[in-house]
């Protein structure tokens, strides 16, 4: 179950950044979860919610994977990343747990860090709420698609969807399928979140 949901978590950010060349750049809140800064003159510094785990990867324009790590805030200084060994060019930066998906472009030039802040995406967790016996509601503001697929306890698919924009409250009759657990996984294309849910 695991390895599923790894794979659709890793198959969206990679689709995210092929595509992130042409992606309307979004600004997080300034009391976004995670924010990225620069710290020195070739590193950076990621600052979380103490005690946060977030898996990071740095990605160059292409798409190549250079570094992929699990970093954990000890304080509110946050965690340094070291990127003195990339040569000029444009990367991105992205920090990922379920709670949480962001990628913020870095421009690296003449021994320098530049954190561009025009170009950071952030999804955080959209709310999912029981509103009548085994019926769900998700909200997920400001998103132009929106993904669900529901799992069985077998991790055989028994329901999946896509939607456009067609508002910010979705919501999901699970009366029709047996009793048990299933793995709610939903999100937008950046980041798919997961949830356990149990149908009565």
């Amino acid at each position: 179950m695991k390895q599923i949901r790894t794979t659709i978590a890793m198959l969206a950010v990679a689709l995210s950044f092929a595509a992130a060349g042409t992606a309307v750049a979004e600004t997080p809140a300034k009391n976004a979860p995670v924010q990225i800064v620069k710290s020195a003159t070739k590193k950076i510094r990621l600052q979380t919610p103490v005690g946060a785990t977030l898996d990071v990867a740095v990605i160059d324009q292409a798409g190549t994977v250079l570094y992929t790590g699990t970093l954990r805030a000890k304080d509110n200084r946050g965690t340094s990343l070291n990127l003195a060994n990339l040569p000029d060019g444009r990367y991105y930066v992205t920090a990922t747990n379920n709670d949480v998906w962001m990628s913020q472009g870095i421009l690296v030039r003449n021994d320098q860090v530049l954190v561009d802040a025009q170009n950071v995406t952030e999804v955080v967790r959209p709310t999912l709420v029981t509103y009548a016996k085994n019926k769900f509601e998700v909200v997920m503001p400001g998103v132009k698609t929106f993904n669900v697929a529901i799992y069985d306890r077998m991790n055989d698919l028994v329901f999946t969807k896509s939607f456009g924009s067609d508002g910010e409250v979705h919501r999901f009759d699970l009366s029709s399928l047996p009793s048990g657990d299933y793995t709610f996984v939903y999100g937008p294309d950046q980041k798919q979140f997961t949830e356990r849910l149990e149908i009565k």
